[in-house]
């Protein structure tokens, strides 16, 4: 049943994007297509999350009083979790042994105008996914089998999701970050804003790839790495420190 529902959503996610795909002018490329599918999808799925939510007796509105405090810690987090962990894959040869990602599935992420990849990558499309796999997946597996197994099992399926080993591995990763964010402040506000964080720095680091050339170079890059490992478990420990939650 919990299999079903995760479907269902990404089965109504899907179908956004096909009714819309054959009726879009042609200068429309996918990630475009796929920006409006969940433009279309979020009143829908919202409607599912807070119907589900409210069926098992919890809330599902913000609390933006927990969240405030932490606001700047959480995009922080994001952004460096996303640097440690694609530096990381980068030196581990994974690409390299996998190429599927950077030779077909790249280009269409970046190929966009910067503003089409603001709008699509780093706001519409995290928060149809968080909904998808942190207000139901998440949710639903944590209902039934305790919020530790949820996190590690809605951060697979989410790397699942994404298709390449490459972007499954990065994906999983983050997932796990953007799952606890949600036990920790019990509002999808928490996980869609590192989602967006995350997003935001992989598409402003590729637009300005050509300016941060510098960063490339094998000691910078390592010096990146760490820096970016060190500020993401600060801010790990901050938000754990700072926020009452119900992950201990």
């Amino acid at each position: 049943m919990i299999l079903l529902k995760i479907f269902l959503s990404l089965v109504i996610y899907w179908a956004m994007f096909n009714v819309i795909a054959p009726f879009a002018p042609a200068s429309f490329g996918p990630l475009l297509l796929t920006g409006l599918a969940a433009l279309l999808s979020l009143p829908l799925l919202y409607v599912f999350y807070r119907r589900e939510r409210r069926r098992h007796g919890q809330e599902a509105r913000p609390d933006y009083r927990r969240l405030g405090p932490s606001l700047a810690l959480i995009l922080l987090f994001g952004a460096a979790a996303s640097v440690a962990v694609n530096n990381l894959l980068n030196l581990s040869g994974l690409p390299d042994l996998f190429p599927g990602y950077a030779e077909n599935m790249a280009p269409a992420l970046y190929a966009p105008p910067l503003l089409t990849q603001l709008v699509c990558t780093c706001l519409l499309i995290p928060a149809v996914e968080e909904l998808i796999f942190r207000g139901q997946a998440f949710c639903l597996i944590r209902d039934r089998f305790g919020w530790r197994t949820a996190v590690f099992l809605s951060a697979l399926l989410f790397g699942l999701y994404h298709g390449s080993v490459v972007q499954g591995v990065y994906a999983f990763f983050l997932g796990l970050g953007a799952a606890w964010l949600l036990q920790r402040f019990g509002t999808l506000l928490a996980p869609w804003l590192f989602h967006m964080a995350a997003n935001l720095i992989s598409v402003l680091l590729e637009h300005f790839s050509g300016q941060l050339a510098f960063l490339n170079l094998l000691p910078v890059f390592l010096a990146e790495t760490g820096i970016a490992l060190g500020l993401a478990a600060v801010c790990f420990l901050g938000i754990r420190g700072r926020s009452a939650g119900n992950d201990r």
